[in-house]
């Protein structure tokens, strides 16, 4: 788990954790230089609960931001004997059932593909207001997200589909995507891309978490009405917005093209490989070639969301 400034909601989410029905978890939380009552209340929670089960790091490096506490905590768990991982907020709740439940699909995919194979599960979630009263119960609907049965590279190197902190993953996806590069957009889509190059990644179709909106969201939740609404009233901020992203993803994209080039004990997927690297070589292509990318890439979109991709890819600063 990483927290910072989370005093309002962490006891709850601490206490969803380690109520787990059938499993008894080990929960590492680094704070990352939080200003409130944070690190007092985990300290609290540490005392109601066995100490031993809660460990508690605190950041007093210059070296912040979410990705970096990640990277930071997925170094630290792979020094421990634990078998399969799970990225945490600090600020939902889990149903008592989460981690029986992903326990026990992990334990079949590895029956299956083996133990050294990469493996990542993440479900859908229900969307909750502050005080846990119902939005959506389907946040993957609400948001308007891709059917994660279906999706694929190239457009997994645009779009992530898993969500952090529903994901459990074994060992061997935890050795080979950490540390996280720090071209890396996000942890959980970095994650997601890992195990769908060199392994397996399942989407686990039943709501496992309370997603909690708030005022203080680090990454929060937009119905796919709001998206679109924003969309047309800030077109222009959306294309620069969009842009960006690209070329972030693009990096991210070549982080994974090297990390595959470079993992000589791990195989991955031919066709996944091709298409990403494919992907991270736009910059080095022309406009007419990017715009030939996006068109034939991505025709299975609306006319003006066509057109709106297309330039975006050609707006590309060539490297």
């Amino acid at each position: 788990m990483a927290s910072y400034n989370g005093e309002k909601y962490i006891e709850q989410q601490i206490k969803s954790i380690l109520l787990q029905k059938n499993i008894v978890p080990y929960l590492i939380i680094r704070d990352d230089g939080s200003s409130d009552t944070t690190v007092k209340k985990i300290s609290l929670m540490k005392e109601l609960f066995n100490s031993e089960r809660i460990e508690l790091i605190v950041n007093r490096t210059s070296s912040k931001g979410h990705v970096r506490n990640f990277s930071a905590l997925c170094q630290l768990s792979k020094r421990s004997e634990g078998e399969y991982f799970c990225f945490s907020d600090q600020d939902d709740v889990w149903l008592d059932s989460k981690l029986e439940k992903l326990t026990e699909r992990m334990k079949f995919i590895e029956d299956k593909h083996g133990k050294t194979t990469p493996i990542l599960i993440h479900s859908d979630l229900t969307v909750v207001d502050e005080r846990l009263n119902l939005i959506s119960p389907s946040f993957i609907n609400f948001q308007g997200i891709p059917d994660p049965t279906t999706h694929e590279f190239p457009t997994f190197c645009l779009q992530n589909v898993a969500t952090g902190c529903t994901m459990m993953f074994n060992r061997a996806l935890l050795d080979i995507s950490s540390p996280i590069p720090d071209t890396v957009l996000v942890h959980d889509w970095w994650f997601a891309q890992c195990a769908k190059l060199f392994g397996v990644l399942e989407f686990y179709d039943e709501p496992l978490i309370k997603y909690r909106q708030h005022s203080h969201n680090s990454i929060g939740a937009l119905s796919h009405k709001e998206q679109r609404s924003f969309f047309k009233s800030h077109i222009y901020k959306a294309f620069i917005n969009y842009t960006n992203h690209l070329e972030s993803a693009i990096k991210q994209a070549e982080s994974l093209v090297n990390l595959a080039e470079n993992s000589n004990e791990v195989s991955f997927s031919e066709e996944s490989y091709k298409h990403i690297l494919k992907f991270s070589k736009l910059k080095d292509v022309s406009v007419i070639n990017r715009y030939r990318y996006a068109k034939d890439y991505f025709n299975d979109k609306g006319i003006l969301e066509r057109l709106f991709m297309c330039l975006a890819f050609i707006r590309i600063k060539r490297r």
